[in-house]
């Protein structure tokens, strides 16, 4: 059974995904580094929801995925037709180069649901976020593109 995130647990994992700290954070919400401690240790509840929503735009995530954990943490991402990457394959790879806390992140993620929308914001965020990573899934799409024989 899967075990639901409160406000602290999806905060948390937005900035673990994003590798920022709390004052980055409070600085580019407009918010105080206290706010976002004692959110993160539970000392108070669920922000206001214009706070939430603060939290969301910066995060560009979903808004009510955020103030209560339905729906998905990311819009869902769908390739255009006949580019289609395999994102678990390539984010299963990706795994290997991850420190811990953040391998423990990607399989709480990959726990949470069968199909590959958290793959995807996985990898959109790492691809976003790693020089390498991008390079190396550019090199992975020509050289199919090469056995495909295809110019997309």
């Amino acid at each position: 059974m899967k075990q639901a995130m409160d406000f602290t647990d999806r905060l948390q994992s937005l900035i673990d995904v994003k590798k920022i700290t709390q004052q980055v954070l409070a600085d580019g919400c407009g918010l105080t580094r206290a706010q976002i401690s004692k959110w993160l240790n539970r000392k108070v509840g669920t922000p206001r929801r214009t706070t939430i929503h603060k939290l969301a735009d910066y995060f560009e995530c979903d808004i009510e995925w955020l103030a209560t954990g339905k729906g998905k943490p990311y819009p869902t991402y769908t390739p255009p037709h006949g580019n289609a990457i395999n994102f678990e394959s390539s984010a299963k790879k990706l795994l290997s180069n991850l420190n811990p806390r953040q391998k423990r992140l990607a399989e709480w993620i990959a726990t949470q649901d069968d199909d590959l929308d958290y793959w995807a914001g996985i990898e959109l965020t790492f691809a976003q976020q790693n020089a390498e990573y991008k390079i190396w899934l550019k090199e992975q799409h020509q050289e199919k593109k090469e056995a495909t024989g295809t110019d997309n």
